[in-house]
């Protein structure tokens, strides 16, 4: 019974101090992948195609019950903020680039190791 008494000290402290740590988590993660997306994107305006497009992206972090959400993309009303997608996503004459994809796919080992730290002290294996 010590054991599971203690067990419940530990959940009921990591449900008080956790959203405050995923929020920040959240931001964060929001952060990199705002990031690497521009990254990509600038590597590709080199060329000179869509110069203004990579200062599009940005990201809006909003606080919820249980954490953070978070909203990651190109703002519409930019300058080139509109194409983001036609470069994203691809249309009938231009291949996909997925540059946001990717950033998202980088960033959820380091976001799920960091979550997994916040909420339990430790990183689980194979996370």
């Amino acid at each position: 019974m010590q054991e599971l008494a203690a067990l419940e000290r530990q959940l009921r402290a990591v449900a008080v101090t956790t959203p405050d740590k995923v929020q920040d988590i959240v931001k964060k993660g929001s952060l990199n992948i705002k990031q690497e997306w521009h990254a990509r994107m600038r590597a590709r305006s080199r060329h000179g195609h869509i110069p203004h497009l990579p200062k599009s992206i940005g990201y809006d972090v909003r606080r919820t019950a249980h954490g953070a959400v978070s909203t990651i993309g190109p703002d519409k009303q930019t300058s080139q903020g509109p194409l983001a997608h036609l470069l994203e996503f691809g249309s009938v004459n231009n291949k996909p680039h997925l540059d946001g994809a990717r950033a998202l796919y980088d960033e959820g080992r380091r976001f799920y190791g960091e979550m997994s730290k916040a909420e339990f002290g430790f990183v689980r294996g194979g996370l």
